[in-house]
């Protein structure tokens, strides 16, 4: 998807405004950062931040937190949603250059005004000078050799390091780079800035680039914190991650300000709220922490799980006596066998709400360390709801106790932030429903479709979409409905 019109015109009011900036790392990916797919990274003179927060405000950008405050001093993260396209756009804000690795950035390097001053202009985007680009970049790329896992992280992206040297080869003057570095940064010795500039083409030097980064290192005392915190920091983080890749466990550390959103996705049968769930939960994933769950069909707790062995043992033994049914909707065939399985046996109702309330309590959990929950499906506390209380009024002193129970449960559930309602006429539900592999049978859907409309209604976070549009027209509506929010 195209964003170049959308951070186009965010870079442009930025510069009406007046503001004292520029892009100050990898300007050879520039073209793919102002295309929206790499983050844009610049440096904004101190004086101007109140100025860049009215740019930031006009254009819809959020800031990101990072969970268990591992933030980097003078370095925020913005996200803004491309109303046009949908991408997110994601804007990687300096204050100051702290800087000294990918994982946990420790070193201030006072370059500031060296990198705002004599800027270059590339297309609309200011971009810091050759001389200045490389000197910061040689800096930066030995100020992480003598950590081990920086190191590592440096010969990962060996390939791209030396892209970026070349590329800034070509277009410095070496006289000019010397007389920076004596004015700017006149504590290095210019032999030692050129014995690094050497060892970075040298992959395989590494006991010879550690030595340098030591000696680099004794140059720049500012730092946010001493050099055995940020190595322990650091290679804490970096075992969190390559544990959680290792598992599949896809989880991010940051979310948006100020907190987790749970965003429910309702609707009739074949109305496409799964589709849309799944959709969205995909676009947000890309970023930030999200967990995507079905909430009609929840897993079984460990607190139920005993009693659904017991439930299936008697369906087994009952089952041409039909004392307990837990059919699936394929095996109704009239109006009333239709209406048992929404009124499954009142144990069997009970255990569902069970199994919802902790599958909720999970997300909920999630949700507060700043995660995106996606539901397809949401608890309601309606009786005779899709998803809520379904045991009906009885004479059975037993049954009566089962439904305050479910009752109870269902009440104590948390309502969501947003529901997304998916809406098609009848007639489209059907012939979507007709299609699919193994459709449901017609008075299935007739009837849960009767039920899904009153879902939630009087909820100021509804939100009704016709799934009758085409698929991008739908998203696109979800994801400013989200943003806004």
């Amino acid at each position: 998807m195209n964003v170049d019109q959308f951070i186009k015109d965010f870079f442009v009011e930025v510069s009406n405004k007046n503001i004292s900036f520029c892009h100050w790392k990898s300007n050879n990916n520039l073209s793919q950062a102002l295309n929206g797919i790499d983050d844009i990274d610049i440096l904004v003179k101190q004086a101007d931040h109140h100025k860049l927060g009215h740019a930031l405000t006009a254009f819809n950008f959020i800031q990101h937190k990072e969970a268990f405050n591992h933030e980097t001093p003078f370095v925020y993260h913005y996200y803004a949603l491309d109303p046009i396209s949908g991408a997110i756009v994601h804007l990687h804000v300096y204050f100051r250059i702290i800087t000294g690795g990918s994982i946990f950035k420790n070193y201030w390097i006072k370059a500031e005004n060296l990198l705002l001053t004599d800027t270059q202009q590339q297309g609309y985007m200011p971009i810091s000078n050759a001389e200045a680009d490389f000197l910061v970049f040689v800096i930066r790329k030995f100020l992480e050799q003598p950590s081990l896992v920086e190191h590592y992280l440096f010969l990962k992206d060996y390939n791209n390091v030396i892209h970026e040297l070349k590329w800034l080869t070509q277009k410095i003057n070496e006289d000019t780079l010397y007389s920076l570095l004596a004015l700017h940064f006149p504590q290095i010795p210019q032999q030692l800035f050129t014995q690094c500039w050497t060892a970075l083409t040298q992959k395989h030097k590494i006991i010879k680039r550690v030595i340098l980064g030591i000696k680099m290192r004794r140059h720049f005392t500012n730092r946010v914190t001493s050099e055995i915190h940020a190595s322990l920091s650091r290679t804490q983080e970096f075992l969190g991650v390559y544990l959680r890749h290792k598992f599949n466990i896809k989880k991010k550390s940051r979310f948006l300000f100020p907190g987790g959103k749970l965003i429910a996705f309702t609707g009739s049968e074949a109305s496409g709220k799964s589709t849309l769930s799944k959709a969205i939960a995909s676009w947000l994933n890309r970023h930030f922490n999200v967990c995507h769950v079905h909430v009609g069909k929840p897993p079984k707790c460990w607190r139920t799980q005993p009693f659904w062995l017991l439930v299936r043992l008697g369906v087994f033994l009952k089952r041409f006596l039909k004392t307990i049914s837990t059919s699936s909707p394929s095996s109704a065939s009239t109006t009333k066998d239709v209406i048992a399985i929404n009124r499954p046996h009142p144990i069997v109702a009970v255990l569902d709400a069970i199994d919802r309330a902790h599958l909720l309590k999970q997300c909920y959990r999630k949700m507060l360390t700043g995660a995106f929950i996606i539901t397809d499906r949401y608890t309601s506390p309606d009786i005779n709801a899709i998803d809520g209380p379904r045991i009906q009024p009885s004479d059975n002193i037993f049954y009566t106790w089962l439904a305050k129970i479910e009752q109870g449960i269902y009440r104590k559930q948390i309502g969501p932030d947003i529901i997304i309602k998916a809406s098609v006429p009848l007639e489209t539900a059907l012939q979507r429903n007709a299609l699919r592999e193994q459709p449901e049978p017609e008075d299935f859907v007739r009837y849960r479709y009767e039920l899904a409309k009153n879902l939630f209604i009087g909820n100021r976070n509804l939100n009704i979409i016709d799934t009758t549009n085409s698929l991008d027209s739908c998203l696109n509506q979800v994801k400013k409905i989200i943003w806004e929010l």
